[in-house]
């Protein structure tokens, strides 16, 4: 499916599952379960690209979406996925861990 193609729904859905994404891998992990494994990490940092990348997608294609729902930081999504992209020797991810920021890690 080439990028002209998805359409506002496939955008969200993207989000969805990778958020849904990162919950599961990191449910019940604690910050010292988290910093071993560098899969996780992985697994975590690519589904915050993917977040960030559709965040701004819905930004770029769908600008009244991204009006009628302000709740959502969707430029943050986007920086925060250009900085694990672009910055990724200077991220700490177990700091969301630690932070409570995913459900389920016991930080």
């Amino acid at each position: 499916m080439n990028k002209k193609a998805l359409r506002l729904n496939d955008y969200v859905h993207h989000i969805r599952d990778a958020a849904d994404r990162i919950q599961r891998y990191t449910f019940g992990k604690s910050q010292l379960d988290f910093t071993a494994d560098e899969q996780l990490q992985d697994a975590v940092a690519r589904n915050i690209e993917i977040i960030g990348e559709a965040a701004r997608n819905v930004s770029l294609h769908a600008p009244e979406f991204e009006q009628q729902n302000p709740q959502i930081p969707w430029a943050a999504l986007y920086a925060m996925r250009n900085r694990v992209s672009h910055g990724y020797w200077t991220i700490d991810l177990a700091v969301g861990c630690s932070a409570g920021g995913w459900s389920g890690c016991t930080g």
